[in-house]
């Protein structure tokens, strides 16, 4: 209490819910005599106490003071808690605190060994939720102890939890219950085996589903031999010409200049987003027609998007990535006879600038692309080197 107190005098300034969390407080602890509060586990461990020793008292409410606790104390550095991982720390902790006393010894241990071996608090969180349906399901069939579970076991309960799920679905619920056999193999009985069942799913090395050579070629024919209707036409030549995903052609926008366009696009792990440009050649006269056509058919010369809808009440506002969908996947039908997804065009035509141009032209033609395209083009470019 004299932690809370510290921080609650370095606190600014109070608001009328921070009072009522307070009185909360100060009631639990006139009638409870509080643990000491060191970190997460032994927050879990008082709020535990508490549950079971005030149950007139609304679970809720005990534990909504107590969060406001914890986070007073860690923000001011009252307590050892990393404030970016405490939600997933409070889950880890409040699952053990729930266990039978012969489970929880066991838990708490297989907690520190996470932590040693590097797990993330992410990670431990999912092992532990699926090390509880293990549980649940060795009581459900007669199984009493973890030096029982063998492949045969392994594979029963797979068949139970994961009937109808993909391969990597089955290697991942394995991985999570194999960490706790581990743990169980190397801290409770050195004579126990961990089984060698396993799950084989596939493996993708940069390369996955995409068009073949022939369909490509085929398409960009009918593009420079055939009057394509004009947003359909230039939508083609942004997946085809220049390997454009089909999430960013309805972010595609003018840039003032004719045929160049812009775009933002996110970084990944919420790092912002950058912006890129994209080029188009118009010296080649089947992309300029393209570009001419649709540019008269635009209606919205203000307008900074590139593709627009031309009627109803989202006049002038950009289309959705699903109506760019539904374009190209017409004029593929009608040139093809057969529609093929979009993301397999764009995989298609990235593979064929790979092989189409010399190292030097490929550094210049990706020099915006992202990293993970940029790293598969690379891949095909090795891959058409060694064929």
């Amino acid at each position: 209490m004299l932690n809370l107190q510290s921080a609650w005098e370095a606190k600014p300034s109070f608001s009328q819910l921070d009072l009522e969390h307070l009185r909360t407080i100060m009631e639990m602890a006139d009638r409870v005599a509080f643990p000491l509060i060191e970190d997460v586990k032994t927050f879990c461990q008082a709020e535990a106490l508490l549950f079971q020793a005030l149950p007139n008292m609304g679970r809720y409410e005990i534990q909504l003071a107590m969060r406001w606790m914890l986070f007073l104390l860690a923000r001011h550095g009252c307590l050892k808690v990393d404030l970016s991982t405490i939600q997933d720390g409070l889950l880890v902790w409040r699952g053990v605190q729930g266990l039978p006393a012969n489970e929880k010894t066991f838990t708490e241990g297989f907690v520190y060994w996470m932590e040693s071996k590097g797990f993330s608090l992410r990670s431990m969180t999912d092992i532990l939720r699926e090390a509880r349906k293990f549980r649940a399901w060795m009581n459900g069939h007669g199984l009493n102890g973890l030096n029982e579970i063998g492949n045969l076991e392994l594979q029963r309960y797979l068949l139970y939890r994961a009937n109808g799920y993909k391969n990597s679905s089955k290697k991942e619920i394995l991985g999570r219950i194999r960490a706790m056999l581990y743990y169980y193999q190397e801290a409770v009985e050195g004579g126990y085996r961990v089984p060698d069942y396993t799950v084989k799913a596939p493996r993708l090395l940069g390369v996955t589903e995409s068009a073949t050579s022939e369909e490509i070629e085929k398409l960009l024919d009918a593009l420079t031999h055939e009057a394509l209707p004009a947003m359909a036409g230039l939508m083609l030549v942004c997946v085809l010409g220049y390997g454009v995903p089909l999430k960013t052609l309805p972010l595609l926008k003018l840039a003032g200049e004719p045929g160049l366009l812009t775009y933002r696009e996110r970084l990944p792990c919420r790092r912002g987003s950058v912006e890129r440009f994209l080029s188009l050649d118009l010296s080649l006269p089947w992309i300029a027609s393209y570009w001419r056509d649709w540019m008269a058919e635009r209606e919205e010369e203000g307008e900074a998007y590139l593709f627009t809808s031309g009627h109803g009440q989202k006049r002038g506002r950009p289309v959705s990535a699903s109506h760019c969908h539904r374009v190209i996947q017409a004029i593929t039908k009608a040139v093809l006879g057969y529609s093929i997804p979009v993301n397999h065009l764009e995989r298609g035509a990235l593979k064929r600038l790979a092989r189409m141009t010399s190292l030097t032209q490929f550094m210049v033609l990706t020099s915006d692309l992202s990293k993970t395209r940029l790293t598969r083009m690379m891949n095909w470019m090795v891959q058409s080197a060694l064929a």
